[in-house]
């Protein structure tokens, strides 16, 4: 929970939900940041998984890490977007194509919901690693 606009919406979003109407859980990269006391106690915060840590670390680090297979789904990603734009002449997206090579290594997030919200781009993980009747995503 950095300090950013996606951060800030979210702490907005949930200090204005009524906690005797609604129940959330929330799961965050990492459980890190200046904002993580601004989240409201009621909150249930899914345990931290370190697989989606490494979707955070610096390229290198993730790939020398606990989890090398996340690091190296990145660093394709890296090649693929670089190639593309070579090629092509289309600027690519990074940061879309990490995470889309990286689900497939993600766990799912524990838990069944009726509503999942992405707040951060891209939303692949919630698309493909969460379990709920409708899903999200979140662009500001």
């Amino acid at each position: 929970m950095q300090i950013g606009g996606v951060e800030r919406s979210l702490v907005g979003l949930l200090e204005a939900l009524d906690p005797a109407k609604v129940e959330v859980h929330l799961f965050l990269y990492a459980h890190e940041g200046e904002f993580m006391p601004m989240i409201p106690s009621w909150v249930k915060l899914i345990p931290e998984s370190p697989s989606y840590v490494a979707l955070g670390l610096p390229l290198r680090q993730a790939i020398f890490s606990f989890r090398p297979w996340i690091g190296l789904a990145r660093l394709y990603a890296k090649f693929a977007t670089a190639l593309e734009e070579k090629m092509a002449g289309k600027s690519g997206f990074f940061l879309s194509r990490s995470h889309k090579y990286a689900v497939p290594f993600l766990p799912k997030i524990p838990g069944e919901y009726d509503l999942a919200i992405s707040f951060l781009m891209p939303h692949d993980i919630v698309w493909k690693n969460v379990t709920a009747q409708k899903k999200a995503g979140w662009i500001h």
